[in-house]
């Protein structure tokens, strides 16, 4: 053997032998902090910056990693095989992190207790107006034991048990506390519906323009394919939605419907746009809302059967008393407006029109 075999041999071994050093002491101490890109390689891995986050673990942008660390919300874990993905969100709202130091981890009666500490940066002294101040904390640690629960500073971490999920280039689906998608990564937003009167919860998925509704447990109701624009609640199985009819070719007119549940039609064609004014169409104790054609305002019943033509400007409702629920409620009063906003009268007396005017 010669000289240079010799030296390459023995170069080998002390690598070798230092590679199994680091090994045994990974093993004993079972955590470590580290940038290392292979998630094979790190045992903890602890950002305050999930874009950094991205570029450092080079494996999240190949597999679904990614999509389970943004899922995440304030305070929550979730675990993916050997894996604890965690984001916590520190107390200070009004700081930015800068630097995370002294970490250091224990598993106890299947507790695992992280603490750490951290380097803050007043939101006064950021003199870069553009700087994004930084709240959260996002934590990747391959796990050894099974655990229980979490707490990251002595704050308890609640586990993911699913919802809406955005990614970072805006495209957002739903996922179950599993992790499993159960609606599709395919919607430019998702939000839950603001349908007061209703005991369920539903959810708007928007897509090309085109609004689909989604009940509590996000399944979809109605698709975007029905092309319509906005829905509307009327009771628990009748919704008001809109939608836009190519007239000509440099025409589009808005058309109100009413629909069941299962997308079946029962009323067709009103011609105009729901009108809110601040107030959401058909949320009071009469079923009426406010609707607008060709610049003018009406009212409208739960059967979008005419109660005030569009006839007026602007108008807006008042509180008054409603014998249904024995409280004052929206709506029963209109007060109607001039095209130059100012106060005209008012529009009274149930189905009959009455127009008071002013200084009458």
């Amino acid at each position: 053997m010669n000289s240079n075999t010799k030296h390459k041999t023995k170069f080998i071994l002390i690598i070798t032998a230092i590679s199994l050093a680091i090994l045994l002491i990974s093993l004993t101490v079972g955590f470590s902090l580290g940038d290392n890109t292979d998630l094979e390689d790190f045992s903890f891995l602890i950002k305050n910056d999930i874009n950094v986050m991205y570029s450092e673990a080079g494996s999240f942008k190949s597999n679904s990693f990614k999509i389970y660390l943004a899922a995440l919300d304030n305070r929550e874990f979730t675990v993916r095989g050997k894996y604890l993905l965690i984001r916590y969100d520190d107390p200070y709202n009004y700081e930015t992190i800068n630097k995370i130091s002294d970490v250091s981890c224990d598993i106890r009666d299947g507790e695992l207790n992280i603490t750490y500490d951290i380097a803050k940066t007043s939101k006064a002294s950021v003199s870069n107006l553009k700087a994004v101040l930084v709240n959260s904390v996002y934590m990747i640690i391959k796990l050894k034991d099974d655990i229980d629960s979490v707490t990251v500073n002595g704050i308890s971490i609640s586990k993911f048990g699913g919802g809406i999920v955005g990614l970072k280039d805006r495209v957002y689906g739903v996922v179950d506390e599993d992790m499993r998608t159960i609606v599709p990564f395919e919607y430019s937003k998702i939000k839950k519906a603001e349908f007061n009167r209703s005991d369920k919860a539903y959810y708007f998925a928007y897509r090309a323009g085109f609004c689909a509704l989604l009940d509590e447990d996000f399944n979809i109701l109605i698709s975007t394919a029905r092309r319509y624009t906005a829905f509307y609640y009327v009771n628990e199985d009748r919704f008001a939605v809109e939608y836009i009819k190519n007239i000509s070719d440099h025409t589009n007119e808005c058309y109100i419907s009413l629909i069941d549940s299962n997308g079946n039609l029962l009323v067709d064609e009103v011609p105009g746009k729901l009108y809110s004014n601040g107030n959401i169409p058909f949320d009071n104790s009469n079923g009426e809302a406010m609707f607008s054609y060709e610049c003018r305002i009406g009212v409208i019943d739960s059967d979008l059967n005419i109660i005030y033509e569009a006839q007026f400007f602007d108008m807006s409702p008042v509180m008054g008393f409603s014998p249904d629920t024995g409280a004052d409620d929206y709506i029963m009063w209109y007060e109607t407006f001039d095209n130059e906003g100012n106060y005209s009268g008012s529009v009274v007396n149930g189905r009959d029109l009455s127009l008071c005017l002013k200084g009458e």
